[in-house]
């Protein structure tokens, strides 16, 4: 071979190098621009949880989970509900979310009580939840279009799984029972089961997105006050408010 063959065949080594390079860096800088264009829900809820008054069968009982926009006061409270924004820079369609955590603990807490509340939970074969043979019914999520925070800044609102509320609720209920019946309570922090809360949703083109959050909830015991549990104002005997802790 040549010396100009060479010199031509390198010059076309060369530019078939750039041209890879060239190629590369552009994919990537579509792969990029693609990803930051994606959309990117959040989950958000309220600054405190309390527990409310619900009658199960003619059996009432402290079983709702409520929203608390007063921690200080305790005031304002509405029903339990989780914010989802976008953080991203496209909309989404079509969320839908799932639930799943371990009703075992909270069952067997809840009925080992039951001739000192009244209060019976089981799961029937179809898998709902009863209590006291009442139907806790969920709440199916459904949301054709979340939009980016930019365009939109109010959140998307959503019912909580209202099986997992309803049973932290009852054994949250059971243990003030407990305590107003004089049983010893160590001193400790109460980690109810964590909720799992999956996330399904899409961009505008039909690109699929999933999502695992885990939603818990958790109390403090303070055994040197629980004397008189006040079960209208349980935090103010004893029991923490309950708090609520969102991982993604």
């Amino acid at each position: 071979m040549t010396a100009d063959q060479l010199i031509a065949l390198a010059s076309s080594l060369a530019g078939l190098g750039a041209s890879i390079i060239a190629f590369l860096t552009l994919r990537e800088m579509a792969a990029q621009g693609r990803q930051a264009r994606r959309p990117d829900l959040v989950v958000a809820g309220p600054l405190a949880v309390v527990v409310d008054w619900a009658d199960f069968g003619g059996t009432r009982a402290l079983g709702l989970v409520k929203s608390v926009h007063d921690r200080d006061k305790h005031e304002h409270v509405a029903p339990f509900m989780l914010d989802i924004y976008n953080v991203g820079l496209a909309a989404a369609k079509d969320l839908t979310v799932e639930w799943s955590f371990d009703p075992l603990p909270l069952l067997a807490r809840i009925n080992s009580a039951t001739d000192m509340t009244g209060l019976q939970a089981r799961y029937d074969s179809l898998g709902f939840l009863l209590v006291n043979e009442q139907l806790i019914t969920d709440y199916p999520v459904q949301v054709r279009f979340v939009l980016p925070s930019g365009t939109s800044p109010s959140p998307t609102t959503i019912f909580a799984c209202q099986p997992y509320l309803t049973l932290c609720a009852l054994d949250y209920y059971t243990r003030l029972r407990e305590a107003a019946s004089g049983r010893p309570i160590d001193d400790a922090k109460v980690s109810y089961p964590p909720l799992k809360m999956i996330l399904r949703y899409q961009d505008i083109g039909d690109l699929a997105y999933t999502k695992t959050v885990h939603v818990q909830l958790e109390t403090h015991v303070f055994p040197d006050k629980v004397l008189h549990v006040d079960l209208e104002k349980p935090w103010d005997r004893g029991y923490g408010p309950i708090n609520l802790l969102i991982t993604g």
